[in-house]
């Protein structure tokens, strides 16, 4: 059998297209870096030995009052500013490097931090999210002594009842920039693994909102007596508010109202508005916000099944603009490629997440997400083989869940008319399975989804092998309709436009019209032999609006009926057939499925 080591992965230009005229760098980037970097050879990005070692430089700076950006000696604000867009240039390690060279500067540390952030949020390696935990904790040190050392005098000997000192502006900043760090902190060690981290990471959140909630209260006092802050604290202060009210806006009922009670901001419309006013004020963190606004405008979108986009047109503003300041920015045309998918312009979306692959080649996280988000595209177009050779990238490259990565590869080869090479794919699903990462011991849910349909569709010896007539039947028989059942989990349907839809439904009907297609309706009724003992079913209590661990319930055999039904009356929905919907033959269907159901209904038609 081929292991993952000998398998050929396409080459960058088969998978993502040849460098075009549209892949033209940032002029002022590759400026500041011959003048700044001045040739100096870059390692490539890991979190691995990033330590503080500010002691280790001598850079002389000071704070600039109006603009909140550091003055230091031998840099110009220009170059700075660049050098903070660097990453959003696709310059990802030419910005590590960058702000390595000023560390001893707390905001050009925070530079740093930022990166490491999004690297370990990309690859979830337990061993980056602990690097990065380290080392904002040791920024945060630093700041902290320069919060204390700009500290205001306190009230005297009369205590309590001396008049509260007013802060500085410079105190202003450097605390929350101790805020900030303490919300990424938090953030890390909810990512973690481990149970007490994530306990940690909860009491941390908290303590973040306090800082933020006490320096809304200084900032009062400080305007109060006549001062004013920098333009970056103002946008510092507005991002941090405006996260934790879209966050916490977004939890479960239960968790949003217990958080409620303890304080917490849950209001999303303000946390839009104040990451909206932050993206708009154009500081260094200008470019986060409009990631936030467009991981809630887009990502979030897709999940809420509506035909009606509400967040559309402010997507597109915020994705427009973006793309103004950093043209080119692989991360801009991801989103804009999720968007344009959502538009259901599959064509276009396919073309912008290769050149967002392109662009920026060097972050492979980045990469392997253009890879995954491209095979279910290519896959809601039945091109099958495009599909299967980037789900092969990932199996090779990509350590989140090799398992499913080979179900998902063998199923597209499988509609592709390439039983053997889908084979091979299956063979490799026990040995991969036994190596998937687990969360708090358990299992990932997609490895279970791929356990359970290797056990009882695809493993070829035990009871639980489906048998046709006495024969064995094949893997093709035993699978049906497994590409469209995955565009349907995934919520695909939404997003393809009623061609494409026309298709799945065709394919539905096609296969309902098969030998075997009956046999499953006879089998469903009663009118066969009863289900194979041994078949697994799954318990999902406390799942019940999880669609994809609800689907983990299904009895072995009848679940090609019940599957049938469901994407034929959910096919029949989206391309506009609702009477037909309701008439299809879904009164057999498993009356958990009727729900779901009952909502594609509804959003189809909102």
């Amino acid at each position: 059998m081929e292991t993952l080591q000998q398998m050929p992965v396409e080459t960058p230009c088969a998978l993502y297209g040849p460098p075009s005229g549209d892949d033209l760098r940032d002029e002022d980037a590759e400026r500041m870096i011959r003048s700044v970097l001045k040739g100096v050879t870059v390692a490539p990005m890991s979190t691995r030995n990033c330590m503080l070692n500010p002691r280790q430089l001598n850079h002389q700076w000071t704070l600039n009052g109006t603009t909140g950006l550091p003055d230091i000696k031998g840099l110009s604000q220009e170059h700075l500013q660049i050098g903070f867009r660097l990453f959003f240039v696709n310059r990802h390690d030419e910005a590590l490097h960058f702000f390595e060279m000023f560390e001893n500067v707390p905001l050009m540390a925070m530079g740093k931090a930022a990166i490491m952030f999004v690297w370990s949020t990309m690859t979830l390696d337990d061993d980056d999210l602990k690097n990065t935990v380290a080392y904002i904790k040791e920024v945060e040190v630093v700041v902290d002594a320069l919060v204390k050392s700009t500290a205001p005098s306190g009230g005297g000997w009369l205590g309590v009842f001396a008049k509260t000192p007013v802060p500085t502006a410079t105190h202003l900043h450097y605390r929350i920039m101790s805020a900030e760090c303490t919300l990424l902190i938090s953030v890390m060690q909810l990512l973690r693994e481990s149970l007490m981290e994530k306990v940690k990471g909860a009491l941390n959140i908290r303590n973040a909102w306090h800082k933020y909630k006490a320096i809304k209260e200084q900032k009062e006092l400080l305007e109060g007596d006549g001062g004013a802050l920098d333009i970056e604290t103002v946008g510092a202060m507005h991002f941090g508010i405006g996260a934790f009210n879209l966050v916490s806006s977004l939890l479960p009922p239960k968790v949003l109202a217990l958080i409620s009670f303890l304080g917490f901001p849950c209001d999303r419309q303000l946390g839009l508005e104040e990451l909206e006013t932050a993206f708009n004020k154009g500081g260094v963190r200008s470019p986060i916000a409009s990631l936030a606004l467009l991981t809630h405008h887009v990502f979030l979108q897709a999940s809420f099944c509506h035909n009606d986009l509400v967040y559309a047109d402010a997507a597109e503003r915020v994705i427009r603009r973006s793309l103004e300041m950093c043209a080119n920015g692989g991360l801009f045309l991801l989103f804009n490629a999720r968007q344009l998918r959502l538009a259901k312009d599959i064509d276009g979306a396919i073309e912008h997440f290769k050149l967002a692959a392109r662009v920026q080649h060097k972050w492979i996280p980045l990469v392997h997400y253009c890879s995954y988000e491209l095979a279910y595209t290519h896959l809601y177009r039945f091109e099958y083989l495009q599909s299967a050779a980037h789900w092969n990238k990932l199996l090779v490259e990509n350590e989140w869940s090799k398992a499913y990565y080979a179900y998902a590869k063998g199923v597209v080869l499988l509609c592709g008319k390439k039983p053997a090479e889908a084979r091979a794919a299956f063979d490799l699903i026990p040995a991969l399975l036994s190596k998937s990462k687990k969360i708090n011991g358990r299992p990932l849910p997609v490895d279970r989804f791929v356990k359970r349909k290797y056990v009882n569709y695809i493993e070829e010896t035990g009871e639980q092998s489906l048998k046709r007539k006495g024969a064995r039947a094949s893997v093709a028989t035993r699978l049906p309709l497994a590409g469209i059942e995955m565009i349907y989990v995934w919520n695909g349907f939404p997003q393809m436009p009623r061609p494409l839809l026309n298709k799945c439904l065709d394919e539905v009907k096609a296969w309902r019209a098969t030998d075997f297609g009956s046999s499953s309706a006879d089998a469903q009724v009663g009118k066969s032999e009863s289900p194979t003992q041994g078949t697994t079913r799954w318990r999902c209590d406390g799942h019940r609006h999880s669609r994809f661990v609800l689907y983990l319930a299904v009895d072995a055999l009848c679940e090609m009926l019940c599957l049938c039904s469901v994407l034929q009356s959910v096919c029949s929905v989206w391309v506009g057939c609702v009477q037909q919907a309701m008439c299809a033959p879904g009164g057999r269907t498993k009356s958990w499925l009727q729900p779901f159901l009952q909502s594609d209904c509804s959003c189809a038609h909102s």
